[in-house]
């Protein structure tokens, strides 16, 4: 009876969609351009689902060149989406290589569109909040603005990333 229940509730549990599975729709190699405060530049990101659709990892490098005497900057980071099922959230953690560790919990969603906020950044001082709007558009184009917002300030765009379907 007891093997009968488990497998029951394992076909129950392989039936319903992942709540990550809109996110796992993006994977893939995108590319495109970014700007804002670190300049303009290139992007590409790479996106891919993780043990079964548990996770979705997303990469991104971010190449500013050499411009006005500011000497060219590479950004990397490494985000990891996940669903955290008691709390019915969205959560995504962010590593970047210049140190910061964002945490971030979706605060909004609907199709194409997601909108995820995080507390306090690991490594820079209390109070530094990010933001992070996610957009399909109607032709296909990615689009991410993402925000910070200063102790006891509120958010100001920093850089946004056009992006295009490479592969």
């Amino acid at each position: 009876m007891t093997i009968g229940l488990m497998a029951a509730g394992l076909a129950i549990l392989a039936a319903q969609v992942s709540p990550l599975e809109p996110l796992a729709k993006l994977a893939g190699v995108w590319t495109g351009v970014c700007s804002g405060r670190p300049g303009t530049g290139t992007v590409t990101k790479t996106f891919k689902s993780l043990y079964d659709g548990a996770f979705v990892q997303c990469e991104t490098v971010l190449n500013i060149p050499a411009k006005d005497g500011k000497p060219a900057n590479q950004h990397r980071d490494l985000s990891i989406f996940s669903f955290d099922a008691p709390n019915q959230r969205i959560r995504m953690r962010q590593f970047h290589n210049e140190g910061f560790v964002h945490t971030y919990e979706m605060k909004s969603s609907s199709p194409g569109h997601w909108i995820l906020e995080g507390g306090d950044v690991e490594n820079l001082p209390k109070g530094f909040r990010p933001r992070l709007a996610i957009d399909i558009g109607a032709d296909g184009a990615l689009t991410e603005v993402f925000s910070l917002a200063e102790p006891g300030k509120d958010f100001t765009d920093y850089v946004k990333i056009v992006l295009r379907r490479k592969s």
